[in-house]
Parts: structure tokens; C-alpha cells; sequence
């Protein structure tokens, strides 16, 4: 058997705000907090008739918890991990999993951020709207990206190219993903 490491870089349990999810959770950056499986106390989902969204196919987890914490749920985070999660494509060798059927739909995952700005306009501060808008955005840019990766495969350079122009977001989503990535192996730590 093989030994896992950490969840988080942290050594000792540590509470998880909504303030914490927000940093932590962002599209193609690191390992996001929505991944976490907590346990829940059922009483306290009824009483708020909180459960998965059956409209948001993705990303359901971090919706469900972002609601949870603004109706003042509280979560501690412990190092160790207690599942493994399977990703639909190696980070590493870019294939698909086997395990994983599904397809994310970016419109789908930011139409859920919009639904938690809305529904919690009056709990959220500026600064937590702020995030949250900014996770809007990077998803649609994600569906870009995804667009014009697809097209480039089919090969269908000029519709590519004319969908990359359309919407700038995913092309400069892709430059910060490969930036990313040169200043870690450079050794540079990440923000």
C-alpha cells in the first residue's frame, strides 16, 4: 500500500471559512477545497433545506459547501487524506481517466457562482463578491479554452483562431496556465 500525501500544506487541522474556499478554489490552479468530501450533520442541511444543486452537474461540491458555510456551517480540515479523487485527465500523462464519464460545462459552473451571488447578496462582503465574480470569469475563459483546444483537434485552425479572437479570455487564460507553470519548474512559488 501506498502512502498518500497530505491533502493541504498545512500540519495541523484548520477551519475552513468561505474567505479560505474562495482563495483556495480556482479553476486550473492547484488543488481546490470544493474537491473535499465533508461530513455533514444531516439536521443541519434539512433545517436549511440545503442539498446538491440538481441544475449544476459540475462543481456541485464547492456550491453545496459555499452554501453551507454562508448559512453558518463550520468545517475543520485535517491533513490527512481520507479519499482519493480521480481526476477526468492526468495531470501529468494529459490522458483521459477511465473512471470519469463526464464533461465539465463552464457556462453551467458560473451560472452556480451567479446563483450564490444572488442568493447571498446580503451575507457576502465586497470582498468575498469580488472572488466570486472573478470565478465567473475564469470558468467562461475555461469554456473558451476548452472551445478552442477542441477545434484545433478536429483540425479547424480558423475556426480556432476566430473563436480565439472572440474571446480573448481563454487565450490569456492559456498564457498564465503556461507561466504558471515555467515559474514552478523554475522554482518560483506560486501566489
Amino acid at each position: 500500500l501506498h502512502e498518500l500525501p497530505p491533502a493541504f500544506p498545512w500540519q495541523s487541522t484548520h477551519r475552513l471559512t468561505l474567505d479560505l474556499l474562495l482563495r483556495r478554489d480556482i479553476y486550473m490552479q492547484g488543488y481546490p477545497l470544493g474537491w473535499i468530501k465533508p461530513m455533514w450533520r444531516r439536521q443541519f442541511l434539512l433545517e436549511r433545506s440545503l442539498r446538491y444543486p440538481e441544475q449544476y452537474r459540475h462543481a456541485e461540491d464547492f456550491y453545496l459547501l459555499a452554501c453551507a458555510l454562508l448559512e453558518g456551517a463550520k468545517f475543520w480540515l485535517r491533513s490527512e487524506p481520507g479519499y482519493v479523487y480521480t481526476l477526468r485527465q492526468g495531470p501529468i500523462s494529459g490522458q483521459k481517466s477511465p473512471f470519469s464519464a463526464s464533461r465539465p460545462n463552464m457556462e453551467n459552473i458560473a451560472a452556480s457562482c451567479e446563483d450564490l451571488l444572488h442568493r447571498y447578496s446580503d451575507r457576502l462582503c465586497a470582498n468575498q463578491k469580488r472572488r466570486l465574480r472573478g470565478r465567473v470569469r475564469r470558468f467562461l475563459h475555461g469554456g473558451a479554452l476548452i472551445e478552442i483546444r477542441t477545434l484545433l483537434t478536429e483540425p479547424r485552425v480558423v475556426a480556432a483562431v476566430l473563436h480565439a479572437v472572440a474571446n480573448p479570455g481563454g487565450p490569456a487564460l492559456f498564457a498564465q496556465l503556461r507561466f504558471s507553470a515555467l515559474t514552478g519548474r523554475l522554482g518560483f512559488k506560486q501566489p
